[in-house]
């Protein structure tokens, strides 16, 4: 899978974007633990599109299984899109 970065046209995005100016000062940065499920993707891919500075740690709660060991795919496309690891 390669997460490509567009410009996010929902109504729904401009409300994250508001939002996320209101409780983040500017020039500030967001750690943020990704677990690789959906949840946590979204929200490092949101962060991601809005230009924020993003630090991804991740957290393994032994939940996925064997689905994690494919964690390695997910941290070389953020990689690949410059996010911190």
């Amino acid at each position: 899978m390669i997460i490509k970065t567009y410009r996010l046209v929902h109504p729904l995005f401009a409300t994250f974007q508001q939002e996320l100016q209101a409780l983040l000062p500017a020039g500030h940065s967001v750690l943020l633990a990704i677990s690789g499920g959906v949840d946590s993707v979204v929200l490092a891919h949101l962060l991601k599109t809005a230009k924020v500075p993003v630090t991804l740690a991740h957290v393994n709660f032994q939940l996925r299984g064997k689905k994690a060991f494919g964690m390695k795919n997910l941290f070389d496309n953020w990689r690949r899109i410059g996010a911190c690891l």
